[in-house]
């Protein structure tokens, strides 16, 4: 997470690991969204504010774009409308897996 004031908005990088995978995505989903099913719903429900605050990009660095290790490719998210990362709670289709000897470099502010 990447928060430089004291604002609700954030990046949020998220891992997880299991025995054979390693997970990751982006996440600008704006604060106090609620039950939002879409971008324009949250910013509805939170009056306005945004979730994202700086761009990231993250960039596997042995199977990139490797389709045989699964959905494993860059995630760049330049702005708060980014179409790679998470931007209502219930928007599922956005997270990559690759293989759990996978390395990511994670740059704040490409």
């Amino acid at each position: 997470m990447f928060r430089h004031t004291q604002s609700a908005e954030v990046t949020l990088v998220e891992f997880s690991k299991t025995s054979d995978r390693l997970w990751f995505d982006v996440s600008v989903v704006p604060p106090n969204c609620g039950n939002g099913h879409s971008h324009a719903e949250c910013l509805r429900n939170n009056g306005g504010r945004r979730g994202f605050n700086v761009p990231v990009s993250l960039v596997p660095q042995k199977y990139n774009d490797n389709p045989s290790k699964g959905n494993c490719h860059s995630v760049k998210c330049p702005h708060d409308v980014c179409p790679e990362a998470y931007t209502y709670p219930f928007d599922d289709f956005k997270m990559k897996d690759c293989p759990v000897d996978e390395s990511v470099v994670v740059t704040y502010c490409p």
